[in-house]
């Protein structure tokens, strides 16, 4: 059904998402969801101390080791990404979509300028959550 409504979003790309996720904030949101302590330990295994090395014939590279990090393309990387946003705040008569490292930020009404009101009213509360989950948003792609 036709509600003759208007709609407008605000599309958010967050910077590096999977690089710039603050491994001890995440490891924080996995005891606040009672994770058990053996999950934590093996979690805590695959995200921290890492080394890397290279084999080639006989010859091995001295370890190094990356920056400690979800590593993007890997098998767990998007499910621990959205985890670590899933308390994203929801505001007020507004929806959320996501993709990835991208947000959606909708909102609907008869008149353009309470959409406009609305979406503008709500961005400085998703800003404030990222500030504080050491999240940024790319500015240039928003």
């Amino acid at each position: 059904m036709n509600l003759l409504k208007h709609t407008r979003m605000a599309l958010l790309d967050l910077e590096k998402a999977y690089d710039t996720v603050w491994i001890t904030g995440l490891l924080y949101k996995f005891t606040v969801l009672k994770v058990p302590e053996y999950l934590l330990f093996v979690l805590r295994s695959y995200l921290e101390g890492r080394t890397h090395t290279v084999h080639i014939n006989d010859a091995r590279s001295t370890p190094i080791r990356p920056p400690t990090r979800i590593t993007q393309g890997a098998v767990l990387s998007t499910t621990l990404f959205t985890l670590y946003i899933a308390d994203i705040p929801h505001p007020p008569d507004t929806q959320l979509a996501f993709y990835a490292d991208d947000i959606a930020i909708l909102s609907q009404s008869w008149r353009p300028e309470t959409i406009t009101r609305r979406l503008n009213s709500n961005l400085p509360q998703l800003f404030r959550y990222f500030n504080k989950w050491k999240l940024q948003v790319n500015v240039s792609k928003t």
